[in-house]
């Protein structure tokens, strides 16, 4: 997802452009790291682990606790960690901010898979505003994430041909747009964000 995303903010404007010097150099790059990860990802999903995980998901289990018990107690715990979490937003670090992030992206995975367990149209409602706050969280806070990690991988990339100067003049490009996003923008977004979710009754009373 990261190359992906890396790709379409930063590879393909350049490509576009078909001025840039080093564009198809960095896009070669880029590609062949993708592809890469596709095939680790194939692996995965073919591999006896996983198989092994979904049949023990699967499986019943003798003395669980019904679903719906174990979600609300696991919903809840997470909702109230991520606003206890999401407090004063604005002063979290980076690195704090990131963790919000990735809980924000656990809690909306999980009311989106679990979602048909809701009862009501009302419950439900407020399913989808919890989804959509969530979303909105998640990909506000990604997009400083996005940023540092472009930076970073554009780094990586000119080091490997740093005799390559339309690489490097490519990748420093690349780079300009990377770090060129307004992170008070961001962060007043995410807290509108958070702060609809803060008023979002209970999924699961």
């Amino acid at each position: 997802r990261d190359l992906d995303v890396f790709w379409q903010l930063h590879v393909q404007p350049l490509l576009e452009r078909g001025t840039v010097g080093g564009a198809q150099a960095l896009n070669l790059i880029v590609q062949n790291k993708r592809a890469k990860a596709y095939e680790d990802l194939r692996a995965a999903l073919n591999s006896a682990r996983l198989r092994t995980l979904l049949f023990e998901l699967a499986e019943p289990r003798a003395h669980a606790a019904p679903l719906d018990r174990f979600l609300k107690r696991r919903v809840s715990a997470r909702l109230r960690q991520l606003i206890k979490q999401g407090k004063n937003l604005r002063h979290l670090t980076a690195p704090q901010r990131h963790r919000l992030r990735i809980n924000a992206k656990k809690l909306r995975y999980c009311a989106e898979f679990f979602g048909s367990l809701l009862e009501t149209k009302k419950v439900r409602a407020r399913q989808i505003a919890l989804i959509n706050a969530l979303s909105v969280l998640q990909d506000t806070l990604g997009r400083e994430q996005d940023s540092q990690n472009a930076h970073h991988q554009l780094a990586q990339m000119a080091q490997l041909d740093s005799d390559n100067c339309a690489l490097v003049f490519a990748a420093g490009m690349a780079a300009g747009v990377a770090l060129n996003f307004d992170l008070d923008a961001c962060l007043g977004q995410a807290n509108l964000a958070y702060q609809c979710m803060r008023r979002i009754k209970p999924l699961w009373a």
